[in-house]
């Protein structure tokens, strides 16, 4: 009979729980989470997120009930944060649909201002 509480199999076949080591956890739940994550966000956030997740899980470890599995409370954790990165990622856009500014673009035009700036030096030299 499968052991209850935290402990529980792992892909690996090790135990993985609150029993066992935050590392052996964070083995064997790094690569799952990283996947449901990128699912959900783009791929220049998902590496933060999944580093932040895991940090508020080594933070509250202590505070973790026994009597629960490990995963699904990880995954709680990535959830209030992929809320909260939404959340700032919709105020940011509506903030640029209010001043008519676009970060990308304007990037792009000191890029290009950059380049005609060098052209022109490289010609007043010449």
């Amino acid at each position: 009979m499968p052991a209850k509480g935290r402990n529980r199999i792992a892909a690996s076949g090790k135990e993985v729980g609150v029993g066992q080591s935050f590392p052996a956890v964070f083995e064997a739940e790094f690569a799952p989470l990283l996947r449901y994550l990128q699912r959900r966000v783009g791929a220049s956030v998902v590496e933060d997120l999944t580093a932040e997740t895991f940090a508020i899980a080594f933070r509250r470890w202590n505070d973790l009930d026994p009597s629960r599995p490990v995963r699904p409370w990880l995954y709680g954790i990535a959830a209030n944060l992929l809320r909260h990165h939404w959340r700032a990622e919709r105020r940011m856009l509506r903030t640029y649909a209010r001043t008519g500014a676009d970060p990308v673009l304007e990037e792009s035009d000191l890029v290009i201002e950059r380049l005609d700036a060098d052209a022109s030096a490289r010609e007043l030299e010449a």
